[in-house]
């Protein structure tokens, strides 16, 4: 029977050192005998950082500026209220997410789409938002897709007898057409109102009248009103 060879424990500890330990010379040479694999990974890395960058999802954010606290109003200054009412802030939340519908749009596979350029149940209107105004053109810019067009707010009655609501629906009209034209948005769809004194003739005549202020002040303006001449009931 052959018994095994004794071993020697300081030969075993010095070979298990050596074994465990790597200088940082010899590292850097077993790189550089390698440097063919190294800079083949390193590409590959780059080309699926690229690819994962270009063909991902693009995600946009929106945003908007409110004003939280409170204020005190009256003679007294014993009311206490918002710095900014529900309806303030519902309608910034609204105007601040307009390139959501062109992403939506694309989304759906849709050829161009029409949108409000505000709240269209609010005369009131934050200003567009530079980043989302750049947002926008970018989504818009996407091949085979627009123009995109506008509907005017349903507030908007250019028919009016009434001279504070014709002209407070003029300055609003007006509005819109500069937004749109901030967005490069053609075409804005308007309803032209309703004569409510029941002449129709003079209804017609304050909606042109109204039209021709406007181009007038702005002779610039690019957008076009389109009039949605549809049969309406009462004195539409």
């Amino acid at each position: 029977m052959v018994s095994p060879l004794p071993q020697d424990p300081t030969t075993t500890q010095a070979f298990t050192a050596y074994d465990d330990e790597i200088s940082l010379t010899d590292l850097a040479l077993t790189i550089w005998r390698r440097r063919r694999i190294v800079l083949a990974v390193i590409i590959l890395a780059l080309l699926a950082g690229a690819a994962f960058a270009f063909l991902r999802p693009r995600a946009y954010e929106y945003k908007a500026t409110i004003e939280i606290g409170t204020q005190t109003v009256g003679k007294d200054a014993q009311q206490i209220v918002p710095l900014e009412g529900t309806d303030t802030v519902l309608s910034k939340l609204k105007d601040a997410y307009i390139p959501v519908a062109i992403a939506e749009a694309l989304r759906l596979r849709c050829d161009t789409v029409q949108v409000f350029v505000k709240n269209q149940r609010q005369w009131r209107a934050a200003p567009l938002d530079p980043h989302d105004v750049a947002q926008w053109h970018t989504l818009c810019a996407t091949p085979g897709f627009g123009p995109p067009i506008a509907h005017a707010s349903y507030l908007i009655n250019l028919a009016s007898p009434d001279r504070r609501l014709a002209e407070r629906s003029r300055v609003a009209f007006a509005e819109e057409l500069r937004r749109c034209d901030q967005l490069r948005i053609p075409y804005l769809v308007l309803h032209p109102g309703s004569a409510t004194d029941g002449n129709t003739v003079r209804g017609l005549a304050r909606v042109a009248q109204a039209l021709n202020r406007i181009f007038a002040a702005a002779p610039d303006r690019q957008a076009m009103p389109l009039l949605e001449t549809t049969a309406g009931g009462g004195h539409t």
